[in-house]
């Protein structure tokens, strides 16, 4: 009887030690750039927002291309364009495709992503963002848009 309790316990601990290892999960290729921004965005000396925009990986996780996402919360923005995660930049001469608004493209340039670069509402160090938009619908018309990466602490609008 003995016997049978040692094994059972044996066998128990096995189980929970094994159940209880943690597996790593890889990054996405573009994790440095990726996350929930609120930006304000600057045209013709007036300024509007704050705006949530996030940006995220493509499905080819292949480090070349992320998503610029408004969430309909500015202009209905959802392209897909070049990055360089090295450099923490983004962008394109060339417009993309809207796909939350088609068939209205949108050109977006001189994006950058900067560590530590700004600070947020209640004063504490948060990541950069600045990109310009100019959309197939209003042509010659530049929105720089500017901000911090979401820190999800509660407070103020972070």
């Amino acid at each position: 009887m003995k016997r049978y309790i040692r094994y059972t316990l044996i066998l128990l601990a096995a189980v929970v030690f094994t159940a209880c290892s943690k597996e790593d999960i890889p990054m996405t290729s573009t994790v440095d750039l990726a996350g929930e921004w609120m930006v304000t965005v600057e045209t013709d000396g007036a300024s509007y927002g704050p705006y949530m925009f996030i940006t995220y990986n493509t499905n080819k996780n292949d480090g070349q291309e992320i998503w610029l996402d408004d969430l309909g919360n500015f202009w209905g923005t959802k392209v897909k364009i070049p990055c360089n995660v090295g450099s923490l930049t983004f962008g394109s001469d060339t417009p993309a495709d809207n796909a939350a608004y088609d068939p209205i493209t949108v050109k977006v340039t001189e994006g950058k992503v900067v560590f530590g670069g700004t600070k947020s509402p209640s004063g504490m160090p948060a990541d950069a963002i600045e990109f310009k938009l100019e959309y197939s619908d209003d042509p010659g018309t530049i929105y720089t848009a500017h901000g911090y990466r979401r820190t999800g602490l509660q407070g103020g609008a972070e």
